[in-house]
């Protein structure tokens, strides 16, 4: 049996836009591999190569008015990354297996300006 995980990791938005301001390109403005605060099952396969077919390959990234939230699925136990894109306040962009994406960081920037008042570096 495979099991399908999603994670979930919030950042307070404070910490958030700090990051962002000091990490140019990364969407959870870390450099390093951010633990989860919630980790829970979603499905159960009978195969890796069914759970490979099933997975959800997209990134989604939330911001509130208290925090950042980024949920992706994996594969319990599997060293690979199968997520290629973000999804954004409802649009899509490309990203890397270190959650680097130029085009949604842009997005992101203009988003906290808009909204937060605060201008992200261009690094």
């Amino acid at each position: 049996m495979t099991t399908i995980n999603r994670a979930v990791i919030r950042i307070e938005i404070e910490d958030y836009i700090s990051a962002i301001q000091n990490n140019y390109g990364y969407i959870d403005g870390a450099d390093y591999f951010l633990v989860p605060a919630e980790d829970r099952v979603v499905s159960v396969c009978e195969t890796v190569e069914e759970a490979e077919a099933e997975i959800d390959q997209t990134v989604y990234l939330t911001i509130t008015e208290n925090e950042a939230v980024l949920e992706y699925e994996y594969i319990s136990g599997a060293e690979n990354v199968y997520f290629n894109k973000v999804n954004f306040m409802g649009n899509v962009y490309p990203v890397s297996e270190d959650l680097k994406s130029a085009s949604c960081y842009k997005a992101i920037k203009e988003y906290l300006k808009l909204h937060k008042g605060v201008e992200a570096n261009e690094d």
